[in-house]
């Protein structure tokens, strides 16, 4: 239903943009784009003290783009979140795409890719 047209993804400022389409023959496509690191960090569920070990999530957005048509989705990164990679110049990430089309029907997409955080010197 939603196809991802991405390479590696460049942090400007704080945003990354990721490229969607939805299918001709579709009304519209209607979802979120979540952008997670492959990686895994232990993080505190706040129960017990437990620590998990989970994907960080960068960042969310939704979008809506009309059957036949693409979008270039722009992507609000956490600074939290890219803090917490500490001074790594790229990091990998799965962009992870949840959509429905008009008639109801949910679909999913994910394509991993390379986040790049800051420019070598």
């Amino acid at each position: 239903m939603v196809g991802i047209a991405a390479s590696n993804l460049t942090n400007n400022h704080g945003t990354v943009s990721v490229r969607l389409s939805c299918l001709s023959g579709q009304s519209y496509c209607d979802g979120t784009l979540a952008l997670d690191t492959v990686r895994r960090f232990l993080v505190s569920t706040g129960i017990n003290r437990a620590r998990v070990s989970r994907p960080l999530v960068l960042g969310t957005q939704h979008f809506h783009v009309v059957g036949g048509h693409t979008l270039l989705v722009a992507v609000k990164l956490s600074r939290a979140q890219v803090g917490k990679l500490g001074k790594a110049g790229s990091t990998a990430v799965v962009i992870d795409v949840t959509a429905r089309d008009a008639g109801g029907r949910r679909a999913s997409s994910r394509r991993s890719v390379e986040l790049v955080l800051r420019k070598a010197h």
